[in-house]
């Protein structure tokens, strides 16, 4: 049999599979259960007909907008069973690992105290040799236990969970919205009742309809999902832990307590069941993680009007949008729709950071590669919510800003502002400023200023200034000196001057990207050769932390206690930042002097799953606005000067300490 002979009946014994499991599927559901797109899975059932033609095995019947089915007798099942049992034995066809892992995991969160699981049954359930069972368990087994769930296969007793019921909940909700939920019932109805499917869709939106809000679809679903396990775990008899009564104090102050106990009430009455209070608590606790603006009941403003941000959040999305607009070079405080939308965001976000709450998002991952340069600047932002909430940062809330701020440059990017200084009341130059707009899209506002008005705040409340080739113009901008952003144009537009300005702009924009490679001068402070280990050969994370931290201590820069810090950070979030580069770092309060130490290593070692050897360890304090200039001038630098492997390249050649500053600062 040819390796593709054997691939076909690979596919076919799995699609046979899900068929004799099932008593209809859709096309979807077969595609998932074999681990193929749903063209090939379209393709592959004439195979599966002409099998069971050419065998005498049964038919099958498709029905459009149905379903498909095998109408088959138990002793043509019987033989279509063994096919499967062998024909899927090879693994080797199986694209993902994680395929076989998921279908564990589907058996074990199907577990029922009646209803026993062991590795007989998963393999007996999954077609698996008795060794391709015991693997696949090990996989799942291994995935639970990153997830803080304890496994074991008990003889006699079958297979046993260890962990809290609030993880159960969570892990089972992330797993099912990443795997299997689409936001229909039938999508998880073999997980949980369907009938208590719909009736907390039903209250989710009663709810939504009296406090006049509307979840976004993602924030839906969570909580959909949520209630559902909630409830069904609550009926067959697993209680929530109670949170601590500091958690339960600052929760209950939020409005989202008061909604998830309206919520709940409505539930109450339809299913004749009574939720304990850690139940409401857990609820809120979820909502507020997710995200919800609203205002009450008997209010009648409209959602996104009413929810009222504390001055501290606004100072906070303030300060972030500010540091970020420094570090990028461009100035993005003026921008409303970041604004507003960071404050919805950072909110929950908190929450997030404070209780643990890990939001499920596929797209996190194509953020990170796609984004680089803005994510490292993102790193900046750390230290403000170590200062302003007392959490540590993790690096997937640091890619939602990314994307946040990504928007932003993208809206700045398709728009350019300027001005066009004139002598007053000349008609050529508002003809020339209404051809220069319809040749530059781009430019939404060219507006032409007499020369008797014209003053040199202007240039900073625009991208460039265009001076008409006038002598008593170019005179009044005289003063100004060399200012790259003064661009010359003759009074009567052509096409050359249109190729000559698109030329001048052009170099306007790569010359700000060549200041911006420069460290300023403010901020040379930061750095000291003394602080630089070249081609270090130790090989443990935790060796080169406690070398470069014990050097800071040593020189006064950092107290003791910094390194205990560090490797707190560490443990909450991958420092890692692409290109072989880690950026960590410890508390503010630990520092006594801002400095910056640098590491390069003689061979890359593993830092969370990505390969480094070149580490800038922080220790910043942002206590005044001349500190806070200097570190965002730094991270402002330090983006472009890790924005590029053959940059980064560079930096771990650098055969000496001092040869390193001199690089750094010149």
């Amino acid at each position: 049999m040819t390796k593709k002979t054997e691939k076909e009946r690979f596919y076919r014994g799995r699609i046979l599979g899900s068929l004799l499991r099932h008593d209809m599927v859709t096309v979807s559901m077969l595609a998932e259960e074999a681990g193929i797109a749903e063209n090939s899975v379209r393709a592959k059932l004439g195979n599966v007909e002409e099998y069971l033609a050419e065998n005498q095995l049964g038919t099958l019947t498709r029905k459009p907008h149905v379903g498909i089915w095998l109408e088959a007798t138990e002793s043509q099942r019987e033989a279509l069973r063994q096919e499967v049992k062998e024909a899927t034995s090879n693994q080797e066809f199986i694209s993902d690992q994680n395929l076989r892992r998921d279908e564990v995991l589907r058996l074990i969160f199907q577990m029922r105290k009646s209803q026993p699981l062991t590795l007989n049954a998963i393999g007996q359930k999954l077609y698996l040799s008795p060794p391709a069972a015991k693997k696949s368990f090990q996989l799942a087994a291994a995935w639970l236990e990153k997830n803080g769930i304890q496994i074991q296969a008990v003889q006699n007793r079958g297979i046993t969970l260890e962990t809290s019921e609030s993880n159960y909940r969570n892990v089972l909700k992330n797993h099912l919205l990443q795997n299997y939920f689409d936001g229909t019932i039938k999508s998880v109805e073999e997980f949980l009742p369907a009938v208590l499917m719909e009736e907390v869709r039903q209250c989710l939106v009663n709810a939504e309809n009296i406090w006049r809000l509307e979840f976004s679809d993602y924030s839906f679903r969570d909580i959909w999902l949520y209630l559902v396990i909630a409830v069904y775990r609550m009926n067959t008899g697993h209680a929530i832990e109670p949170l601590s009564k500091e958690e339960e104090v600052e929760i209950a102050k939020h409005k989202e307590f008061e909604f998830s106990s309206n919520l709940v009430d409505m539930l109450a009455k339809k299913k004749g069941i009574r939720f304990p209070a850690e139940e409401v608590l857990n609820l809120a606790k979820l909502i507020l993680c997710t995200g919800m603006a609203c205002g009450s009941p008997q209010d009648p403003r409209a959602a996104n009007d009413v929810f009222e941000y504390d001055s501290k959040l606004k100072a906070f999305t303030k300060d972030v949008i500010a540091t970020m607009s420094v570090v990028l070079g461009e100035d993005l405080t003026e921008d409303v729709q970041l604004y507003e939308g960071l404050l919805q965001h950072l909110r929950p976000a908190v929450f997030r950071l404070r209780y643990g709450y890990e939001k499920v998002d596929e797209l996190l991952d194509y953020t990170r590669q796609e984004y680089k340069n803005v994510f490292r600047a993102a790193w900046s932002t750390s230290t403000l919510f170590e200062s302003y909430f007392n959490v540590n940062v993790t690096a997937d809330e640091l890619l939602y800003i990314t994307l946040y701020v990504e928007v932003a440059l993208e809206r700045k990017k398709r728009s350019l502002r300027g001005i066009l200084v004139v002598q007053a009341n000349d008609i050529h130059a508002q003809l020339t400023a209404m051809k220069i707009q319809k040749a530059f899209p781009r430019i939404v506002k060219l507006e032409p200023v007499s020369v008797q008005n014209f003053v040199p705040e202007l240039l900073k409340e625009n991208d460039f200034a265009l001076v008409t080739e006038d002598g008593a113009v170019q005179r009044a901008v005289a003063g100004i000196g060399q200012d790259e952003r003064l661009i010359l144009v003759p009074k009567v537009f052509s096409d050359d001057a249109e190729l000559k300005l698109k030329q001048d702009l052009r170099d306007l924009t790569a010359n700000r990207d060549r200041q911006d490679e420069k460290l300023a001068i403010s901020s040379i402070p930061l750095l000291d050769p003394d602080l630089m280990f070249i081609h270090c050969p130790l090989t443990s994370k935790e060796e080169i932390l406690r070398t470069m931290v014990d050097k800071l201590v040593k020189e006064g820069y950092v107290m003791p206690g910094y390194f205990d810090s560090v490797m707190t950070r560490e443990k909450a979030t991958t420092t890692a930042i692409g290109n072989g580069v880690a950026i960590p770092h410890g508390f503010p309060g630990g520092v006594n002097q801002s400095k910056v130490c640098i590491c390069t290593l003689q061979q890359p070692i593993n830092w969370n799953g990505e390969m480094v050897d070149v580490i800038f360890l922080l220790a910043i304090k942002t206590n005044t606005v001349t500190e806070t200039d200097n570190v965002r001038q730094f991270y402002k630098y330090f983006v472009k000067l890790t924005d590029t492997k053959e940059k980064v390249d560079v930096i771990r050649n650098i055969p000496t300490s001092s040869e390193m500053y001199k690089y750094l600062i010149s």
